[in-house]
């Protein structure tokens, strides 16, 4: 009798012991909270209340209650976090028995097991279940090794090299810190203590003060035991990414400037150069159209700088450039074009002539040409300039033909173009292109394919003509456009005429 009392005992500790090997961890874990209240207005300011039923950190009451949160979305939740909970002394350690509210807008909830299983398609759950055949052995599956790339981290001189232009390019005040130990106090008990070798900082003013996290190495439970201790203190992290201007980007939202991405900066007249920025930055509290400014673009390895004139240009209309690189070194493209010059004074026939001479063609003048070719009749025309090209005759005439007279030219293997005094230049130069049928460009921005030089952060945007002579490339520019400057912009392989 003593036996089988003990035998239920045993049986009843079993099934016990069984239930709770098999109670899902999830129960388990929210056991050591309790949900108040969940109150919900719109999506954004929703808030969860929670009272804690024992000590646990931050991070861990998240997953507790079934969230998750995204790296990105840390700085915003943290900042929500303490305007709520302004009782609250430490993030590694929440005390049995407070109330907390958790802003809901920054987090995501997880997917349990169960609810993962439930997303499977059944015919996906009835190819993993496949009976085996009688007699036939199964063949495993060749197992594929799996090669896990580490992605490359920044080198700690090409970062401090760029934050130091950073802070001096904006307030040389700044103050960078790259040696020695930073110590926060996070309570009473515990303490962190980060190598300034691998987070340097950035002293912006008394009220400001980043930590550049650039090899992204720093867990976010610890980001957010420092910034709720020390709320001067803003940590910028990487992510581990082998990305200067990621780490740029997360820089310039941290100083408080408002940031666009990949904008194009257009200045000048006719004749536009286009400038494609990584950032364009102005300060939060200021109008874009009252203030200067600030272009900020990083040079990728084997690209150029832009030239300092080009630089200088744009600090003279109100917009400051600053251009990083990830190299130890980098070069300024500099070209040294020869640009030819067509001086204004020319008449019709002077510009006409220098314009042929520049594509590359000989010509005659005052021709006596024979039209007719038979020995009935004799028709005769004398050409201001005749030019040989190909098969055919090139003729250009600074007096009116008739219609007749053209089209019996054509007819006979002579091509005319007739340049009259009302032409102007840019209407010369059609008319000598379309009589060699030169292929050629004349819309700004296919021009600006072949006129700008390649890897480069600026466009040259002209008005003008970009003609494959049978001198090679040549582009004539109809407006004077800083002389000095052109010189030192474009691609140096062509020929430059102004006109």
């Amino acid at each position: 009798m003593v036996i089988r009392r003990d035998l239920r005992h045993f049986s009843v500790l079993l099934i016990t012991a069984c239930f709770l090997f098999f109670i899902p961890v999830d129960s388990l874990s929210k056991s050591a909270v309790v949900h108040e209240s969940e109150s919900r207005g719109s999506d954004d300011k929703a808030y969860l209340r929670v009272r804690i039923k024992r000590d646990i950190s931050l991070d861990e009451l998240i997953t507790n209650v079934g969230y998750d949160i995204d790296d990105d979305s840390i700085t915003l939740f943290l900042e929500d976090f303490a305007r709520e909970n302004e009782q609250l002394k430490s993030l590694s350690k929440l005390r049995k028995g407070v109330v907390v509210k958790l802003p809901l807008r920054y987090l995501k909830r997880k997917t349990t097991l169960m609810e993962s299983l439930a997303q499977i398609p059944e015919d996906v759950k009835r190819k993993r279940k496949t009976p085996k055949t009688p007699g036939v052995p199964v063949k495993k599956a060749k197992k594929t090794p799996v090669t896990i790339r580490k992605t490359p981290a920044l080198n700690r001189e090409v970062v401090l090299r760029n934050v130091r232009m950073l802070a001096d390019f904006f307030d040389d005040r700044m103050a960078v810190k790259d040696e020695g130990f930073k110590i926060f106090q996070i309570n009473e008990r515990s303490e962190v203590s980060l190598d300034t070798t691998f987070f340097p900082l950035l002293q912006v003013n008394d009220k400001r003060i980043l930590v550049i996290d650039y090899l992204g190495i720093l867990p976010h439970e610890v980001r957010n035991m420092v910034e709720l201790a020390w709320p001067e203190y803003r940590i910028v992290s990487n992510g581990g990414k082998d990305d200067l201007k990621h780490i740029v980007g997360r820089i310039l939202d941290a100083l408080g400037y408002r940031v666009s991405k990949n904008k194009r900066i257009l200045i000048g007249g006719k004749t536009q150069i286009e400038y494609l920025s990584d950032f364009l930055v102005y300060p939060e509290d200021k109008d874009i159209l009252e203030d200067d400014l600030f272009i900020i673009s990083v040079i990728e390895s084997k690209h150029y700088a832009s030239p300092e004139i080009l630089v200088d240009l744009l600090d003279g209309k109100g917009i400051r450039l600053l251009e990083m690189y990830k190299d130890k070194d980098t070069h300024e493209y500099r070209a040294n074009t020869s640009i030819t010059h067509i001086e204004p004074g020319q008449s019709p026939r002077e510009f006409t002539e220098t314009v042929l001479s520049l594509l590359g063609y000989h010509y005659t003048k005052d021709t006596v040409m024979n039209i007719s070719k038979r020995k009935e009749f004799r028709y005769t025309l004398t050409a201001d300039l005749s030019i040989s090209s190909g098969g055919r005759k090139k003729i250009v005439e600074f007096i009116e033909l008739s219609p007749y007279e053209l089209e019996y030219a054509k007819k006979m293997g002579f091509d005319i173009a007739m340049i009259e005094l009302k032409d102007d230049r840019r209407d010369i130069i059609k008319k000598i292109i379309n009589l060699f049928s030169l292929h050629h460009r004349s819309s700004p921005r296919a021009n600006a394919r072949s006129v700008t030089p390649p890897n480069v952060k600026y466009r040259l945007l002209p008005n003008g003509f970009f003609v494959n002579s049978i001198k090679g490339p040549v582009f004539f520019m109809d407006t004077v456009f800083r002389p000095d400057l052109i010189q030192q912009i474009v691609d140096d392989k062509h020929t430059y005429i102004t006109f």
